[in-house]
């Protein structure tokens, strides 16, 4: 399958995001990226815990790009699965969504609502955490970012957007890797060390199954939008 000129500018932007990731500081060009990503991390933790009904003390998102979601009563195994899972979903989704401009557009409005009612609802400062404040403030900002693309982007920039970002959602289990390994190194906290405990199955296993599902959807989900080009223009020219 041959790529249009701004599919191939989304997979170049997107091989220099993960180049960015893996260098030395060079993840801090993508620092408000990695905030989305925690947010929507640490929301499907909160909507698994929800969903099976537990509840939800509040989020935490830290400036190192770290989150907490103090949850009771939930199913530990959906709840710990949920956020790199989720996150996963939820990117597939844009992706999906950004066939037609329409369609990209209401991706993007969707997220502010889904981005403003966690900030609302769930986010907080704790005294004992300092750095969340950055958590309340990035909520904040990427609500009125959303809207911004949402009501401003023309012609193929809103599928752009959707794509982008629902990539990096999907990518997010990537960095699960290295904060496995990290953490493992110092006897610290992480979803797939939560799946170990509870289930005796390594945490590398449960990383690399979240890692597969994030690279199967990406791969669907662009196959699917890609497969009919002709259906995003026409919805533009509309």
């Amino acid at each position: 399958m041959s790529l249009r000129s701004d599919q191939k500018i989304l997979m170049a932007a997107v091989f220099i995001s993960a180049l960015l990731w893996a260098i030395p500081y060079g993840s801090f060009a993508l620092y408000p990226l990695g905030l989305l990503n925690t947010h929507i991390h640490e929301l499907c933790h909160a909507l698994a815990a929800i969903g099976t009904g537990g509840e939800v003390q509040h989020i935490v998102v830290n400036a190192d790009l770290s989150g907490l979601t103090p949850v009771h009563g939930r199913s530990i195994l959906l709840a710990a699965s949920a956020g790199y899972v989720g996150s996963t979903i939820v990117g597939a989704l844009m992706i999906l969504a950004s066939r037609t401009e329409k369609g990209a557009r209401g991706m993007l409005w969707t997220s502010c609502a889904f981005i403003g009612l966690s900030a609302l609802l769930f986010v907080r400062m704790p005294a004992d955490q300092p750095s969340s404040w950055v958590g309340v403030a990035s909520g904040i900002l990427w609500t009125g970012a959303f809207v911004l693309m949402a009501k401003k982007l023309k012609g193929d920039w809103p599928a752009f957007a959707a794509q982008f970002i629902g990539v990096q959602l999907c990518l997010s289990s990537l960095w699960s890797f290295s904060a496995l390994m990290s953490v493992a190194a110092v006897g610290g906290h992480s979803d797939a060390l939560i799946m170990q405990e509870h289930t005796g199955l390594p945490a590398f296993f449960w990383a690399s199954t979240w890692l597969i599902i994030a690279l199967a959807a990406i791969g669907f989900s662009l196959r699917a939008v890609w497969r009919h080009p002709k259906e995003r223009r026409a919805s533009s020219d509309s």
